[in-house]
């Protein structure tokens, strides 16, 4: 697992970049004989400044002279000529295209020539690009021909049209595809004329430049009755001349837009009769796409008489279309009755959009008793349909359903946060035995609510090891979620004050309690220590480990003291450790005096490794002074290490301090990486020191929390005032002044906040950001609902536990304009689509993508 990091929040102010000290002349002079091959740091020079000067207009029209006087001279190398040419596709004007044009005939320029030409805007580039085609020849030609297609200079449509005879198949091969993006009304006739003549079948790149011009004629000019004519006729053309499926296809989905009869009838029998190649073109192209009512029912009629394999590609275009498609969801569970495999797989997969809650028996049936992939699919569409009653069902058959189908139903109903069930996913957990009880518990983590917390308290005390683990789980998720820790902890120390609570009853109370955090909790946990029952008096010192600041210190520092119980020293010890890093009150001063008293208590040298990591977090000289101080210690290597991670983080507050330690550190230790570090750190130090804010572009640090130890931050405008706040970990900063609010109360784990991400996204579509993230030793991915206008707290809400994760990133993975997540986990590799869903209490369901377990590893992403 990756070594943590202290996140510094500071705000960065980017000075000014002072001009060149070199004209642009003396640079040009230098880089004059530059030539291929040759030493390049004088055309660098060049490059920069031009890049530099380039922002101002005023400097443009002059620089570009002077590149201009430079590219005529005879004696300019070809390196530097094409050099020039590149610079001039930056900031070159109507003026230089005549000495462009020049070039334009030269095999040896010509690219370069039309590469400059083709980035000024000015119609005399379309000129001199038209004036050349006579004397061009070869790939020069070809060249120019493209160029003009690509400006679209609808005043060269009659030359490209004489090139349409040409004897080179290339050149005509390149004036079809120039005339089909130009598609001026002379150009398109052209291809038209040219498509009706020559033999079938028509060559591909005329058809495909046919199909170019009609896309392009509809551009600004769809309303003109000649070029509404004139496309028609061009896909008229191209369905009947060409073989290709393709291409065919495409022109069909034109012809459809007019939405007539007769463009119905050529669906249909194209459908019906075309061949396999042709059918799987036009269910992959035109279906989706079907904007008329009456074409999509024709073609729903027709899906019985067409082969599987296009049978399959239609259903999976009818999927987009939603359940208010009568015919089209009939048709398709119609389809679903095939014996054909795949069939029914596509059938399972479209009902997720299509189906409603009619459709959820046969699906559980497919979940619980289908073929492998029909099973993987029946329970990923139970997740997705969107149909309002859908939860409803689900609840009546999980009351009914055998113990496989519970199993299922379960998972099912917790992946679609189905408050529906609540009740009798609690029946479950309370009457059935095993798997079921676990999922049903693992469920109610994940949709229950204040209603649910007590029942599933209750559950977690009076039930066996297995599902006492969830249980303790799905209590926190729930604690967490409606924020009512104080009260679950109240609850908590009533019921475990009684003392009739199972020897297992109590370790969960004290886990709970410590990882709750709540100020009911610790009076117990800290009598727990001096529990008989030594499980019981461990479990205290991990649940005082866990709390979120150091009132469990002395305590946890008593225990670590006393050699009677070894492994408990042990714990405590490290929990001593833990909780004082973890107090957000404390100074950095305090930390570095109770790490310095913890070092003389450590019950081995390892659990001394444990104190430098602490100590090397804190930003503080005092830390870095006893950092080196201890390097005269047995662990010295281990103590220099902490320095330098110190004076990496403090330096800047006092350079010359900085630089004598960290020469000392250098001298000191025997490590070669450390040496490395040491001489990289002296080097920073003496940059900081020569710097001069006017000689170079720096950076201002403005520290807004330096205790901060969270793991990942984010730029979010939370409050929804237009400034971008920050946001990390537990708390979030109010631009401008950044002012501390707190956002939630994070568990810590092996010196860890369980918490590696921060990716700002509009989860549930209420118009305030909420953020997501996970944990490597929670497992978990979640996310945190910013309720914004309300005035109700942020809300921590589970989606998964897919695995440890070191981090996660927020990519729009299918193309649906919203962010995915994709977890960076280590076992297996899943991906999370959200969806907006008001039947769910959140407001938004997840749904995860499964991907190749070959593609897992530790640092995917």
């Amino acid at each position: 697992m990756k070594t943590s990091n202290i996140a510094w929040l500071a705000l960065l102010v980017l000075l000014e970049l002072p001009a060149f000290a070199q004209d642009l002349t003396s640079l040009l002079e230098k880089a004059r004989t530059y030539d291929f091959g040759q030493d390049s740091q004088a055309i660098v020079a060049l490059e920069e400044r031009i890049l530099v000067e380039s922002k101002s207009v005023a400097n443009r029209s002059s620089m570009a002279q002077q590149l201009t006087t430079e590219l005529q001279r005879p004696d300019a190398k070809p390196g530097f000529k094409q050099f020039l040419c590149r610079q001039l596709a930056l900031i070159g004007t109507a003026a230089q295209v005549p000495i462009l044009a020049e070039l334009l005939a030269d095999p040896y320029f010509s690219d370069m020539a039309r590469y400059a030409l083709a980035r000024i805007d000015d119609p005399a580039v379309e000129g001199a690009l038209r004036a050349t085609i006579p004397k061009a020849q070869g790939k020069t030609l070809l060249g120019v021909i493209d160029t003009i297609g690509s400006r679209r200079d609808a005043d060269a449509s009659d030359l490209l049209v004489q090139l349409l005879n040409s004897p080179e198949p290339a050149v005509q091969a390149a004036a079809t595809a120039a005339l089909g993006r130009i598609a001026s009304p002379v150009a398109a006739e052209a291809l038209r004329r040219r498509a009706e003549t020559l033999p079938v079948p028509l060559p591909d790149s005329l058809a495909d430049a046919c199909l170019v011009a009609v896309e392009n004629l509809s551009k600004g000019e769809l309303q003109q009755a000649d070029n509404l004519a004139l496309r028609e006729q061009l896909l008229r053309t191209v369905f009947r001349r060409s073989t290709t499926a393709q291409f065919k296809a495409t022109a069909l989905k034109g012809l459809l837009a007019r939405g007539g009869k007769e463009e119905l009838t050529l669906l249909v029998e194209t459908l019906r009769r075309g061949n396999a190649e042709l059918q799987r073109a036009v269910a992959a192209t035109v279906v989706p796409d079907l904007g008329n009512l009456q074409h999509i029912d024709a073609v729903s009629s027709l899906l019985p008489q067409l082969p599987p394999d296009v049978q399959i590609i239609v259903i999976g275009a009818f999927e987009d279309y939603g359940s208010g498609t009568t015919g089209v969801t009939t048709a398709v569970r119609e389809a679903g009755k095939s014996a054909d495999p795949g069939l029914r797989l596509a059938v399972i997969s479209a009902l997720a959009s299509l189906g409603d809650s009619s459709d959820v028996d046969n699906l559980v049936a497919f979940a619980v008793n289908g073929a492998p992939e029909e099973q993987r699919q029946a329970r990923k569409t139970l997740v997705l349909m969107s149909s309002p009653t859908v939860n409803t069902r689900l609840a009546k058959l999980l009351e009914t359903g055998d113990e496989k189908s519970q199993l299922v139903l379960v998972e099912v109903i917790g992946q679609r946060q189905a408050r529906e069930a609540s009740s009798q996913l609690l029946d479950i957990a309370r009457t059935r035995p095993g798997a079921a009880a676990i999922e049903a518990v693992k469920a109610l983590g994940l949709v229950g609510g204040s209603e649910e917390l007590s029942p599933i308290v209750q559950v977690m005390l009076s039930s066996g090891p297995d599902l006492q683990e969830q249980a303790v789980q799905a209590v926190l998720a729930i604690a967490h979620r409606v924020q009512s820790e104080q009260e679950c902890a109240s609850t908590l120390v009533e019921k475990y004050q009684k003392g009739d609570l199972t020897a297992g009853g109590r370790l969960a109370v004290l886990q709970v309690l410590g990882r709750l955090g709540a100020a009911p909790g610790l009076p117990v946990i800290i009598a727990a220590l001096r529990d008989s029952d030594p499980e019981v008096s461990k479990e205290a010192v991990l649940a005082a480990s866990n709390w979120p600041d150091a009132k469990p210190a002395p305590d946890l520092l008593r225990i670590a003291r006393e050699p009677s119980n070894a492994s408990q020293q042990v714990l405590a010890y490290r929990g001593y450790l833990d909780v004082i890093d973890r107090d957000r009150e404390l100074s950095p001063d305090d930390k570095v005096r109770q790490y310095e008293a913890a070092m003389s208590l450590a019950p081995a040298d390892v659990e001394k490794l444990r104190v430098f990591s602490k100590l090397g977090q804190v930003p503080s000289f005092s830390a870095l002074n006893l950092a080196v101080k201890l390097a005269g210690s047995s662990a010295r290597e281990e103590a220099i290490a902490s320095a330098v991670s110190i004076a990496q983080k403090v330096y800047a507050d006092n350079t010359g301090l900085a630089r004598l330690i960290v020469q000392k550190l250098s001298e000191s230790t025997q490590n070669e990486q450390l040496t490395a570090q040491c001489r990289a750190l002296l080097g920073q130090i003496d940059k900081l020191d020569s710097a001069r804010p006017e000689a170079f572009p720096a950076f201002r640090v403005v520290p807004i929390n330096p205790d901060s130890r969270f793991e990942a931050a984010a730029m979010v405008d939370v409050n929804r005032d237009g400034r971008l706040d920050i946001y990390c970990g537990g708390f979030w900063y109010q631009a401008p002044n950044w002012s501390r609010h707190l956002v939630r109360q994070i568990a810590e784990r092996d010196n860890y906040f369980l918490d590696f991400g921060a990716i700002p996204t509009d989860i549930d579509g209420d118009g305030w950001t909420d953020v997501v993230s996970g944990s490597w030793h929670g497992k978990d991915v979640f996310w945190i609902r910013n309720h914004g206008g309300t005035g109700a707290p942020f809300e921590t809400i589970k989606i998964d536990e897919p695995g440890n994760l070191e981090t996660l990133l927020g990519l729009d993975i299918n193309g649906d304009s919203r962010l995915d997540l994709l977890p960076n986990t280590v076992g297996s590799i899943h991906w999370y689509e959200s969806r907006r869903d008001a039947s769910v209490a959140s407001g938004a369901r997840w749904i995860r993508h499964d991907l190749p377990g070959d593609a897992a590893g530790h640092g995917i992403g």
